[in-house]
């Protein structure tokens, strides 16, 4: 991303350890505290180097896999005032029946997809509802627009989230594929990069088309180097 234009300062990355742990607790534990030393960072940066620029307050949050429910956690449930895009790439946001029988919390957090009660999957249920109704929001915050019947939770001055999921075909680790979609995404207008095939399924919703599978998705890198990939601004 430093190669498309993005000062070093800008960026921060978050390993989550384990990787394999709940997906609360390091939304929580781990990218919390995270984001609120990078922001501070950045204050310090422009401050020092660039102060005509208004200090940044908000941050993108480009998660991967298991990642993108940490981190809609935190989006909807911890700090939504810092988020102003949440972009899940090859999400498990409905869970996936891939991971069942694997150890650690994560895994329990996952299955099966799409859970139907609290005792299935606190985190799942607690953010998508009962599956496949339009019950509560799945994008608190959003600019997109909610299916009719949902419990729409509004943006305001200082939570308007733009939320973004992208998939791909055959997945080997999201199990039913549909698990990445959400309700609520989009809202705005998205500019594909050239080099990245993909289609719209639903608003905001993007699956891709040119092969890449679960893994390669994350190093593709016309998803990363395009600055100007909306036309909205927070």
């Amino acid at each position: 991303m430093v190669r498309s234009g993005y000062p070093h300062q800008y960026l921060k990355a978050i390993q989550l350890h384990p990787n394999d742990g709940s997906n609360i607790d390091a939304a929580e534990k781990q990218i919390t505290p995270a984001i609120g030393k990078f922001i501070k960072s950045v204050k310090e940066y422009l401050k020092k180097e660039q102060p005509g620029i208004a200090l940044k307050t908000k941050v993108d949050l480009i998660s991967h896999s298991m990642g993108s429910l940490s981190a809609r956690w935190y989006a909807a449930k911890v700090r939504p005032d810092r988020v102003r895009v949440w972009f899940s790439i090859v999400g498990t946001n409905h869970g996936t029946d891939a991971l069942c029988g694997a150890s650690g919390q994560g895994a329990d957090d996952m299955c099966p997809a799409f859970a139907k009660s609290r005792e299935d999957s606190l985190i799942q249920y607690v953010l998508n509802g009962a599956p496949h109704i339009a019950d509560i929001d799945e994008t608190p915050y959003g600019v997109g627009k909610d299916f009719p019947g949902a419990m729409t939770i509004k943006l305001d001055e200082s939570r308007a989230i733009i939320c973004i999921t992208l998939r791909v075909d055959s997945d080997e680790w999201i199990k039913p594929g549909t698990s990445a979609s959400l309700d609520g995404a989009g809202g705005i207008k998205i500019i594909i990069p050239e080099k990245l095939r993909a289609r719209e399924t639903s608003p905001g919703n993007f699956l891709v088309t040119n092969r890449l599978d679960h893994d390669s998705l994350l190093k593709e890198r016309s998803i990363f180097f395009c600055k100007k990939c909306s036309e909205w601004n927070a």
